[in-house]
């Protein structure tokens, strides 16, 4: 199952949601391929990061690129789960440009492959989109994220004459965390009145500072100590199941 993770515009969460519902589904015992589409490289290093917490929790051997004061700084109550039941693996790769036979292998390897892609109309968005069984679009409430929607548009509509059965899925990401705000409830109907970017995912990512922080130490939400980040992706992976099953 491949799942890519992409849009127009850059800075609009597409590796935290890469990154986090890797992890989430990393904890529900499937196995997990990350692939970092993106010249920046962001989710490959969160794997690097990754890995080298997973090597000090096995041998207490500190590796690059974590230090001594980045193990000390994980909260005390997140570590003592982390020694207790251990990191889950992701495989992680960076790939650009041409990542067909990538993301072929990677697949074949893993029960999911999370794509994440940079932010444009990339030959990688191009090819992820011709490739993967579901695209999530993540988008911030803003009228700068709305205005890249015609261009988004056209690119999903291009994709859709080829293979019209690709599920895309808007996802409302970096949202007040106010509940008096309506900022969001107004960008969701501007959204169901949009062409291709209607189907919106009913969870709503805030914007928390757990998403920032557990990044820095390899982790993901799951692993990090705020329940309320870690239900918003144990609901969005349950979203992208029923997805799953109704399009089989």
């Amino acid at each position: 199952m491949i799942i890519l993770c992409g849009g127009e515009k850059g800075g609009s969460a597409k590796s935290t949601t890469a990154i986090n519902l890797s992890g989430e589904l990393a904890y529900l015992g499937y196995k997990v391929g990350l692939l970092d589409a993106d010249k920046k490289t962001s989710a490959k290093n969160w794997v690097l990061t990754r890995e080298s917490l997973q090597n000090y929790l096995e041998t207490g051997e500190i590796l690059a690129p974590l230090d001594i004061e980045d193990i000390q700084d994980i909260p005390k109550q997140v570590m003592a789960n982390l020694k207790k039941n251990g990191l889950k693996s992701i495989e992680g790769k960076n790939s650009t440009g041409e990542i067909i036979d990538t993301i072929v292998a990677m697949n074949d390897r893993n029960d999911f492959l999370i794509i994440d892609v940079g932010g444009g109309d990339t030959v990688e968005f191009r090819l992820a989109l011709g490739m993967c069984d579901m695209a999530i679009i993540p988008l911030k409430p803003s009228i700068l994220d709305y205005d890249t929607v015609p261009k988004l548009i056209r690119i999903l509509k291009l994709n859709q004459a080829a293979r019209p059965k690709v599920k895309v899925k808007t996802l409302i990401s970096d949202a007040p965390t106010a509940p008096a705000s309506n900022v969001t409830r107004k960008f969701k109907k501007a959204l169901s009145e949009t062409a291709m970017l209607s189907n919106v995912f009913k969870t709503v990512i805030k914007n928390r500072d757990s998403y920032k922080e557990c990044l820095n130490y390899g982790l993901s939400v799951r692993d990090w100590k705020d329940s309320s980040a870690k239900a918003e992706f144990s609901m969005l992976a349950q979203e992208c199941f029923d997805e799953i099953k109704e399009g089989k």
